[in-house]
């Protein structure tokens, strides 16, 4: 399946290929350092906008209201804890050890 999504890219060129990497890698940056309220679903669809079958379209199906708040309240002390301890991994906090 990822062949067919991603048949395109053997149609670039270098040049073309480093454009859309760094079109990528903006997007990851910019969901990456999300603060506050703008890390929210809405900038997930700024970063879906980086692929190439991005029709303009991203559901905005959302679970009911009590699952919605658990989940936020889920995440929010996920954040809590990896903040007081950055050097947890990407299994426990999301994120890569350097």
């Amino acid at each position: 399946m990822a062949f067919e999504i991603d048949s395109d890219i053997y149609a670039h060129n270098p040049y073309e290929l480093r454009i859309l990497v760094q079109k990528l890698r903006n997007a990851i940056r910019k969901h990456r350092d999300a603060k506050g309220h703008e890390a929210c679903w809405l900038n997930d669809q700024d970063l879906y906008k980086a692929l190439p079958e991005y029709g303009g379209v991203v559901s905005k199906e959302l679970p009911g209201l009590p699952e919605f708040i658990a989940k936020c309240v889920e995440y929010h002390q996920q954040q809590v804890k990896c903040g007081a301890n950055p050097n947890d991994d990407i299994a426990n906090c999301g994120r890569v050890r350097s």
